[in-house]
């Protein structure tokens, strides 16, 4: 269950629909997806910026080009949209809001909840620094490179469908662990070991991408927070049906 974060008596379902797009013919080898990935892992970007790039790659796949009366006519795409609409009324597009710990968050309010590392503004002001002793052409192309807030790159891409398949099993010996712990038998561990279908339709629609590492400014390199919400997630989903198999079968068996 999503709530919102600035009020946690608010929940918001998760809607995801279909859109029909026309792509002119002389463009249908661009892929989309792509073109994203490229961009996060390599170009200088905001932190805004990313989660931009972000939401449009996590609903990036499903493109699927048709020629329509033959060749000289644009093709159809079709791509996958996903809104958070809310028990107060308020319907929020996925580009619009970030989602952590199952609390959805606006943009700005995410950014104010947990504001950026501070690297960038140390690397920006470090390159200022020793570039002042090279060349006037080097300190441009430097300075060029040093955006404000800037975000860190993208890398290692991966489907979202194999990237839930991955953690389902990662995760598996949680359900293995809780079966064992209360001795569980009968419908009381087949409730558990059920548990797998209960992340078929986790983030929404599968056919995205998501990356699994990321790279910052200051040359670390970590775990995408994406992929460590959609770890969390997968873990939370088990947990959930754990406790409701626990409550539903325990006095039965």
């Amino acid at each position: 269950m999503i709530r919102r974060a600035s009020d946690t008596t608010i929940t918001c379902e998760t809607r995801t629909t279909t859109e029909t797009f026309y792509l002119s013919s002389n463009n249908n080898t661009v892929d989309p997806c792509e073109n994203l990935k490229n961009s996060l892992e390599n170009d200088v970007l905001s932190v805004e910026e990313i989660i931009e790039k972000e939401d449009d790659l996590a609903n990036c796949g499903g493109y699927k080009f048709q020629p329509v009366y033959g060749v000289s006519t644009p093709n159809i795409g079709t791509r996958t949209i996903v809104t958070y609409n809310c028990s107060d009324g308020h319907n929020w597009s996925q580009g619009d809001v970030k989602i952590k710990d199952n609390l959805l968050y606006s943009v700005k309010e995410y950014l104010e909840a947990f504001p950026p590392s501070s690297s960038s503004v140390e690397s920006s002001s470090s390159v200022e620094s020793s570039s002042s002793v090279e060349s006037s052409s080097s300190v441009e192309s430097s300075s060029s490179k040093i955006i404000e807030n800037q975000g860190c790159n993208k890398t290692d891409f991966i489907s979202k469908d194999a990237a839930i398949d991955s953690l389902v099993q990662e995760n598996h010996n949680m359900l293995d662990s809780a079966i064992n712990a209360i001795g569980a038998t009968g419908e009381l561990k087949s409730c558990i070991e059920n548990a797998i279908q209960w992340t078929e339709n986790l983030s929404g629609d599968r056919s995205g991408y998501i990356a699994k590492t990321q790279k910052c400014p200051d040359g670390t390199t970590s775990e995408n927070e994406r992929f460590t919400q959609l770890d969390e997630n997968v873990k939370q989903i088990f947990k959930e049906r754990i406790n409701n198999c626990t409550d539903e079968y325990s006095n039965l068996e």
